[in-house]
């Protein structure tokens, strides 16, 4: 099959479009999902700053609800970054062969796109989402430290609890005299 130039650049240019906009919607994507899981952290903070002491129970299955949690959601960035990553592969591709890089290509002694354009698609993880990973995980260690500096619930036996403790479950708040209510 033999394309010219000229239907080669137009196919070139269409891609570019769409890979420009995948990039956009990538972002658009993850920025979104993290905002989303910020909220349900910062309401969760909110429901936890309320609380007075956690049992250890509590505890444990806090920290291990923080930990899988945080965990979903960097995996789920990370997919988003291997697309974005890929895609950012192919956008360079198309720049390269319409000539962006190519200095005096449509500039006379310079070029469209500066040359650490293409250097970007090199770092391990680009920006957009270094600064997402971040804010989940210090939002994380925010929680999980807040958890673990609480107060833990008193544990009280029947052996070592004061005898009020034991009856203020059982007065009835109507009588003035401190009886135990018997039930009738």
């Amino acid at each position: 099959m033999d394309i010219s130039k000229e239907e080669k650049n137009k196919i070139a240019q269409t891609l570019l479009s769409e890979k420009y906009t995948a990039e956009h919607k990538m972002r658009e994507r993850s920025a979104k999902f993290t905002i989303w899981i910020l909220g349900v952290g910062i309401a969760l903070l909110w429901i936890l700053l309320g609380k007075d002491s956690f049992a250890l129970y509590q505890r444990l299955i806090i920290c291990a609800f923080i930990v899988f949690y945080s965990a979903l959601s960097l995996w789920f960035l990370a997919e988003i970054c291997k697309g974005f990553k890929a895609n950012r592969g192919i956008i360079i591709k198309l720049e390269d062969f319409l000539g962006l890089y190519r200095e005096g290509e449509y500039l006379e002694k310079d070029t469209i796109l500066p040359a650490k354009y293409r250097k970007l698609f090199n770092k391990a993880i680009p920006s957009h989402f270094k600064s997402l990973y971040a804010l989940i995980i210090v939002l994380a260690i925010f929680i999980l430290t807040l958890v673990l500096a609480a107060p833990s619930v008193p544990i009280i036996s029947e052996k070592n609890s004061p005898k009020d403790t034991q009856t203020r479950y059982y007065e009835n708040p109507n009588k003035s005299s401190g009886a135990k209510e018997d039930g009738s």
